[in-house]
Parts: structure tokens; sequence; C-alpha cells
């Protein structure tokens, strides 16, 4: 019963936390001139919920969760673990004739778990669903729930407890050789962002002390096919996504190198010069510098 009233506690707060932010997001997208609604038969195009495509894309959604992890744990391991510990639970539910109630606990603290991982995306604009690890990170603790769950209600042998134990360390130690690599692989990353970003900039003050011009507008464009990071770099997601990999990072990045504000614009006859070419890495050929300009092909 504790548990339950906890859960309740811990929806309200986040459904409370959620609905005001919907209702922040509608009101500043109002003032800047946009619009998102939640109707029941919106086309997914007008950024709005279509609630039988939103179902459809969490559920699809929710299975690649747990079966790939985002590539963080093994495949498939949460299945694994989950008939594993359920297996531990009937057996000696079973053999001890009593606590029938902790299979519906069990269940429950499962489903409630996934449920608070995908509440987010449940209030998203149907267009906008996307699981990424920042914005499903309850389902991670999944692990470490399940195993001491067991291992703190159920009367087990000290043998049973200790094999628990080492499987959530072996998990654990899995965690953190991902992690480790998640993070030296963003430093690799942030390191190549910055050389880009110097390269530019060092050619546009070169640009701007020979021409006397002064770079206040910024183009920017996508070859052939676009990467989001770097090679030989760790992904998953919107984890490790290089700075070029959209225009608002890109605008973004070279602003706070170039130390000032540029204004966006946008032309059909450089979209033509670059949709064409197909770079693997930076090249100078993918900047142009026209009086106060500064054109850019993403690669």
């Amino acid at each position: 019963l504790s548990l339950v009233k906890s859960s309740i506690t811990n929806l309200t707060i986040n459904s409370a936390n959620t609905t005001v932010n919907i209702v922040d997001v509608n009101m500043t997208g109002t003032l800047n001139g946009m619009q998102g609604t939640i109707v029941s038969d919106a086309t997914i195009e007008d950024g709005n919920i279509q609630i039988t495509g939103s179902i459809v894309k969490i559920l699809k959604n929710t299975k690649e969760m747990m079966v790939s992890t985002y590539n963080i744990m093994p495949k498939y391991s949460v299945f694994l673990l989950i008939l594993f510990t359920f297996g531990i639970l009937c057996y000696k539910i079973i053999k001890n004739k009593k606590e029938v109630r902790k299979i519906l606990e069990y269940i429950y603290i499962i489903l409630i778990t996934i449920f608070i991982s995908i509440l987010p995306q449940i209030f998203q604009a149907t267009e906008s669903i996307w699981f990424v690890p920042r914005s499903t990170y309850p389902f991670g603790t999944i692990y470490g729930i399940l195993i001491l769950y067991l291992i703190c209600n159920i009367d087990l042998k000290k043998v049973t407890k200790k094999i628990l134990i080492i499987i959530m360390l072996v998990f654990l130690c899995f965690e953190l050789q991902i992690f480790w690599k998640i993070e030296n692989d963003r430093y690799i990353l942030n390191n190549y962002d910055y050389e880009i970003s110097m390269r530019i900039a060092n050619k546009v003050k070169k640009y701007e002390k020979e021409t006397g011009n002064k770079i206040s507008k910024i183009e920017i464009y996508q070859d052939l096919s676009p990467s989001y990071t770097y090679d030989n770099i760790f992904v998953t997601k919107d984890l490790n996504i290089k700075a070029y990999a959209t225009d608002w990072s890109t605008k973004g990045i070279l602003e706070y190198y170039l130390k000032r504000n540029l204004e966006k614009l946008k032309s059909e006859e450089n979209i033509e010069k670059f949709q064409n070419k197909n770079w693997n890495e930076f090249n100078e050929e993918q900047i142009i510098l026209k009086n106060d300009v500064l054109i850019l092909c993403r690669y």
C-alpha cells in the first residue's frame, strides 16, 4: 500500500511539473507566433498531439528502449533480468505458499518504472516524440530496483543473495565502462568541435582584416549526407552529437567563438551549390565569405 501511495505522489508531482511545462511552452510559443495544441485528429505535420499516432510511436520506442537499452547495456539484458528475478520470486512464493501479493508488487514496480520513464513523452507533440537516455533515465534504475526488491523483501538463502549482488555488480561495472567511454569520447568530440570552430573563426578574422567587411550574417547548408558525430565516437541517440550536427547549434557555437550575434539567412542559389557535395571531413571549401555573410556547409 505504501508503495502505491508513494507512486501516486510521485506521478502527481511529475504530472503537475509536466502540465506547468506545457502551459509555459504554449504561452511562450504563442508570444513568439508559434502554436501547438492537443487534439485527437490533428495531423502529425501540424506539430500537435495525434492520440493514435502518439500511442503507436510510444509503444514502438518503449520496445526499442527495452531491447537495445540505447546500446548502453547488453541487448535483451532487461528481459533476461526480469525473467531471472521473476523466476526466483515465483519459486520462493510457490515453495513457501505465502505472500502471493509480492508477485503483484514486482509487476507493479516494473510497470511503474517504465511508465515514469515514458511519462514526459505522453505530453509531447507526436512529431517530437523521441526516446533518449536523458529523458527516460528512470528506466536505467530497473536493474538495481528489481534485484534490491528481492534482496530486501524475499527470504533468500545467502548464496542466492550473493549471486544477485554479483549480478548487480557486473551490471554496474558494465555501465561504468560504457559511461567512461561516453565521457572520454565527449572530450574528443568537443576538441574536434573546437578545432573546426577555430579554423572558421581564424578565416573570418583574416577576411575581415583584409577586406574591412564585418561578418554579421550566416547562411547554413548541408551536403548530401551530413553526419551527426565524428568517426570512432560512441554515439547513441543524442549522446555525443557534434555541435555542427544542426543549424541552430552551428549558429550557436560560431556566435560563441566569434563573440557576436549572427543573423541567419538562406539562399536557394547556395542550397543548390552544396546539395550534391558529400564531404567526409571538414574542408575549407565548405566556407564562403561574401560581403558581411558567412556561408557554411555542414558535412
